[in-house]
């Protein structure tokens, strides 16, 4: 059974939000500013995005989702919603293209998760009362197993699309036309010069110190940076992360601090490699 047309089986998801791009425009407006093509996208489609600056650097990901042929719903970080809200508007320039915030729309998720990435089960609807919020997922950990990079203020800006992983995801496509920051990533990618990649971590000491805030440095034990921790989640037993991290890294013992004290972490692998 299809849980997403049943709203009493749906849970809501905190650290997501909802924006509308609506108008005539829309299509091309987001095809020009993202890293992929959205305007080949059928109705209720979704395809995950990027959006640069004009160095390259993600601002934030998206999850695109065709709303109405004229219509499109961007799920995005909670954290970063005023920041898009602020910035977009500034290309818009006599385009016909109205980006407005969704107070009445919730991003849910079916409390109980298919097998698939949790992003393609993510939903806008309209907030009924009927939904819960403690489906009992632990949905950022969900997000971080899949390699999906939510960014927070503290990380956005930060990184090519490239380190986290974006090609992976098929939220870049190397092939379509200009965009933000397209010259600097096409041309990072043709030359190879990506020495930093999206790993996948898990702390090594006791849960109770968990979170750390995005952005936080990630070091070695004489204090030399390695990379910056992208996200974090507390699963139950352990608390597992993202992190943007050198390629050089291994066999060096790593750490950040949370609560002023440093917590062992353990790479286990990049995402999108074997």
């Amino acid at each position: 059974m299809d849980t997403r047309n049943n709203l009493n089986m749906m849970q809501t998801v905190p650290h997501l939000d909802c924006i509308e791009i609506s108008g005539a425009d829309a299509a091309g407006f987001l095809d020009a500013q993202l890293s992929v093509n959205v305007s080949d996208l059928e109705n209720s489609a979704r395809r995950l995005a990027c959006w640069c600056n004009a160095k390259g650097q993600v601002i934030a990901t998206f999850l695109v989702i065709r709303h109405t042929p004229q219509a499109y719903r961007l799920i995005l970080s909670t954290s970063l919603t005023g920041v898009v809200l602020k910035r977009m508007p500034m290309y818009v320039l006599r385009s016909q293209v109205d980006i407005n915030a969704a107070p009445e729309l919730q991003v849910t998720a079916p409390q109980r998760l298919r097998n698939d990435p949790l992003w393609k089960q993510l939903e806008c609807v309209n907030d009924t009362g009927n939904l819960t919020s403690d489906g009992g997922d632990n949905l950022p950990a969900h997000d971080i197993e899949d390699g999906i990079c939510w960014l927070a203020p503290e990380t956005s800006e930060q990184f090519l699309p490239q380190m986290l992983a974006m090609e992976h995801l098929g939220a870049l496509d190397y092939q379509k036309g200009c965009y933000p920051g397209q010259e600097i990533i096409a041309r990072t990618h043709y030359l190879g010069r990506v020495k930093r990649r999206l790993w996948r971590i898990q702390v090594n000491t006791p849960a109770a110190h968990l979170q750390a805030t995005p952005g936080a440095p990630i070091v070695d034990t004489q204090g030399g940076i390695h990379g910056q921790l992208v996200t974090s989640a507390d699963t139950g037993s352990c608390t597992i992360g993202l992190a943007v991290l050198r390629d050089n890294h291994i066999d060096t013992v790593l750490s950040y601090e949370t609560n002023g004290t440093q917590q062992t972490v353990s790479a286990s692998h990049a995402i999108g490699t074997t």
